[in-house]
């Protein structure tokens, strides 16, 4: 136990717990005590004894230690002697080694100077013209030797003198910086010069005997075989000395210089003062393909003659690159030379051929490579890079833009021009050029791969450019043009809006990345690359942004617009309270000018009315106002005449039409006259609400309820559907008799499409498109003018036929609904539910007492369920 943890009192209250006496306690614990004394006693006596007996053993082990120490010292010191005697040999040893390695040295710089002396004696007499050596040089020739033989014996003797030319080169390096080496500098000298006008010489003879061979066609013939033997001699001499480069050169100048310079020139139609672009394309091409021509001549004359490798067997003289050290850079150098105005952009059109031609000489050329690394070694070549650097490509660009430039500045001086007769699918002149550039910039008369990052920068330019136009120039200029009120006023507008909408479409159903991807020969990419999706994602941002400021000047002009006809409403308590006129029997004078107002704009718009909405809101808002006040001032009315009223005066009062009914009427027949001339074959379906047929239908597809109630919906009720028929005195707005209609087949015969569906039909087979999407009912239809047959977008397995003719014919009915449920009333003829109006009893009653009061706050915004409710909350 540990004696920081000893706590004496609890081992003592443990030992009584225990039972243990505190005298029985008191002689245990003596006891251990004189046990432990003990154990400490026999373990100290232990330790000094340890002790006594380790001094004992330490007496003498100095003398040992001194025993053993002088031997080692003095093998220490003979083992020194040793290392000093080596060191001393090996230092004598060392400078022996370098001396001889001098003496080595100098002997092999004196062989040297020697072998040197001898090969600058020796050329000197084999390269003299008048010496003739003594030795085995010159072969025995005879009087009958023929021209050949005699080239090929000189040949001979020229490559000896080659090899002697090389070893004397090679032990001149090695004297390199000697006096004597210096001193036969200048004789080394003329012997290169005399080595190297022989071997041009043999060079040329080389190079014609085998040009004359092959123009003979005798390819296999001994004189054929003797010339490859000489050009090959030749050609391998070259090699051996290192000089295959002048050999190069010399090719260049005596084979290919005086032919190019015969091919390329110069001429009128390829200098700059030449304006026809397609005559200057014409010689260019004529020009290349002769030296193209001249190239298949050449790489033939030395694959029969100079190349003659076997099967994956290596070729040394095959480093004689005609292409790419011969052919190529002597065609850049003429071109440059005889014809360095093809590379002017002066003329961006003349230059655009020109370079394309310019093109396809390198695919050419590349293509007469036989293996890749002559492609590469070719395309690293200096040569190679200048000739694509010389075309100015950043002039062309430059005029280009500026052409573009110049064009969208003439267009956007007046946004609101219409386009040129024969510009399809827009009616703008800025959306007609915008897109006709985007499309010229990646055609094949403009594009060049080249250049494709800086027409992909132009591109996007244009576009933001166009979305500026539609956007704050376009609102500018219809702000600074107060000369046209009312709907001619926004009417640019809308061109304006339609035309961005097209342009919009065209960019999000990915026509433009096809267009980029087709011109640069790219295969569709799903996804995008990062970047390009970026960059048409914020130019699609920036045109939708200008749209919606173009609509929403649109309907803040058109809603100011209507604004002062719809308060007219307001109107008319002052026009029935305490005048005594007659109960109502027509819509007020205002509505058919707004109704008027709304034709002229579908009549501009041609599918659908754009701000329709809007004015619904409008009429709605004040028409709930009207009626809010008209309740006040009844419940003050009926709180008063209970105050007043005596016997059964209330009910009497109750029955009688008040001016407020007449307010109501009024406001019922504007209503009606609204929804009979704004809406498409309107029908009234069960629960009383009033729809467009096709809308109606469009939406029992998909969920058999009323859009507003939510009332059951059967579809059986489109077999016979209720609808809104004509009265013999409406006023209808009077539009321009259709010529021709469309039409499609249904089971029984042939059925018309309705006025605004036929509208969008005939839009799009006047632009010549080969087919068009409408919306009919709730579903996408694709119109197909190739096959004249419409069909689902989404089902593909059914289509009807369709057909163009006259407005007149035929037919079973309009969009769904038979023609007998479509014939207007007869003057007189009374049809209450037809128009969707009530009876003046009914309308009493429902004012009446607490009935009115209930109706008032479960529709506290609504006169009459069937026909404003359906007004503000139908969306066509």
């Amino acid at each position: 136990m540990e004696s920081d943890d000893f706590d004496e009192d609890a081992f003592i209250l443990d030992r009584f717990k225990m039972g243990v006496s505190l005298q029985n306690l008191h002689d245990s614990l003596l006891q251990y005590f004189n046990i432990l004394k003990n154990s400490l006693v026999e373990l100290i006596n232990r330790d000094c004894a340890d002790f006594v007996n380790l001094s004992t053993n330490l007496v003498g082990l100095d003398k040992i230690i001194k025993s053993l120490e002088d031997p080692l010292m003095a093998m220490r010191e003979r083992v020194s002697n040793v290392l000093s005697e080596i060191q001393e040999t090996k230092k004598a040893f060392e400078l022996s080694l370098e001396e001889r390695k001098k003496l080595r040295e100098k002997k092999e710089l004196v062989n040297s100077l020697i072998t040197v002396a001898t090969c600058t004696s020796r050329l000197e007499r084999w390269l003299s013209p008048t010496t003739q050596s003594s030795e085995d040089f010159h072969p025995p020739t005879t009087d009958h030797s023929s021209p050949i033989d005699k080239t090929f014996h000189e040949e001979q003797q020229i490559d000896r003198v080659a090899q002697e030319y090389t070893k004397l080169q090679h032990f001149v390096k090695k004297c390199v910086n000697h006096p004597f080496v210096e001193d036969l500098k200048p004789r080394i000298h003329l012997i290169t010069t005399s080595l190297q006008d022989q071997l041009e010489g043999r060079l040329r003879c080389g190079l014609d005997l085998c040009h004359e061979a092959q123009s003979s066609g005798q390819l296999h013939s001994p004189t054929s075989k003797r010339a490859s033997s000489v050009l090959r001699q030749i050609l391998s001499t070259y090699l051996s000395i290192d000089k295959l480069a002048n050999a190069v050169t010399l090719y260049r100048t005596h084979c290919l210089h005086s032919q190019l310079s015969k091919i390329f020139l110069p001429c009128l139609e390829l200098s700059a003062s030449g304006a026809d672009a397609d005559a200057a394309a014409l010689i260019l091409r004529r020009m290349f393909a002769e030296a193209v021509a001249l190239l298949d001549n050449e790489l033939s004359l030395f694959q029969t003659f100079v190349f003659k490798r076997l099967h994956k067997s290596y070729e040394p003289l095959s480093e004689f690159d005609v292409i790419a050290d011969a052919f190529f850079p002597e065609t850049v150098d003429v071109i440059f030379n005889q014809l360095p105005d093809i590379f002017s952009a002066g003329n961006p059109d003349r230059f655009h051929k020109l370079y394309k031609i310019g093109l396809e000489f390198l695919d050419i050329v590349e293509a007469r490579a036989d293996s890749t690394k002559r492609v590469m070694k070719l395309r690293e070549n200096a040569v190679y890079a200048s000739f694509l650097n010389k075309w100015s490509l950043s002039v062309y660009f430059q005029l280009r833009y500026q052409e573009c430039n110049e064009i969208i500045s003439d267009c956007s001086k007046d946004v609101f021009k219409e386009a040129e007769i024969g510009s399809p699918g827009y009616a703008l002149a800025v959306t007609a050029t915008v897109m006709r550039q985007i499309k010229r910039c990646w055609s094949e008369d403009v594009y060049l791969d080249a250049l494709r990052h800086r027409f992909w920068k132009l591109t996007l330019q244009l576009i933001n450019a166009y979305g500026y136009l539609i956007g704050e120039k376009a609102l500018n200029q219809s702000t600074n043009s107060p000369d046209k009120v009312g709907i001619p006023s926004i009417e640019p507008l809308l061109l304006v809006f339609f035309d961005g909408s097209l342009f919009l479409k065209w960019i999000d159903e990915g026509n433009l990345v096809n267009l980029i991807l087709s011109t640069m020969n790219l295969r569709q990419a799903d996804p995008l690359p990062d970047w390009m999706a970026q960059c048409i994602e914020d130019s699609s941002k920036r045109i939708s942004t200008a749209l919606i400021s173009v609509e929403s000047k649109i309907c803040r002009v058109f809603e100011e617009k209507m604004q002062g006809l719809t308060k007219q409403i307001q109107d008319l308590p002052r026009q029935y309270r305490r005048t005594n006129r007659n109960w109502p029997s027509a819509p007020s004078a205002f509505m058919p000018r707004i109704v008027k107002h709304l034709a002229d704009l579908a009549q501009v718009l041609q599918s659908g009315i754009l701000c329709k909405p809007q004015v619904e809101a409008s009429y709605h808002t004040q028409t709930s106002e009207l009626m809010a006040s008209v309740r006040k001032v009844e419940d003050s009315l009926r709180r008063l005449r209970v105050a007043r009223a005596v016997g059964g005066a209330q009910q009497a009062g109750g029955a009688s039409k008040t001016d407020d009914d007449k307010i109501r009427h009024q406001v019922h027949l504007n209503t009606l006259e609204y929804t009979s001339q704004s809406l498409l074959q309107p029908v009234k379906i069960p629960c009383g609400h009033v729809f467009c047929y096709l809308c109606i239908k469009g939406s029992a597809s998909h969920r058999r309820r009323c859009p507003l109630c939510r009332g059951t919906l059967n579809m059986n009720f489109f077999d016979n559907p209720n609808v809104i028929r004509d009265s013999g005195d409406s006023r209808e707005i009077e539009r321009p008799p259709l010529e021709v209609m469309w039409y499609y087949e249904g089971r029984n015969g042939w059925w018309q499409y309705d006025e605004r569906t036929a509208g969008e039909i005939e839009a799009a087979y006047t632009q010549s498109l080969p087919q068009c999407e409408v919306f009919i009912a709730g579903h996408f239809y694709v119109i197909d003018f190739t096959n004249m047959c419409q069909y689902r977008k989404d089902y593909t397995g059914r289509s009807r036929r369709i057909k163009r003719d006259s407005a007149g014919m035929s037919k079973k009915g309009i969009a769904g609904i038979r023609l007998s449920l479509l014939q207007p009333l007869e003057t007189g003829e009374e049809n209450v539910e037809d128009e969707g109006s009530v009876s003046p009893s009914a309308v009493a009653s429902t004012i009446s007492g607490n009935q009115r009061a209930s109706n008032a706050s479960r529709a506290p915004d609504c006169l009459q369920q069937d026909t404003l409710s359906t007004t503000s909350g139908r969306t066509d």
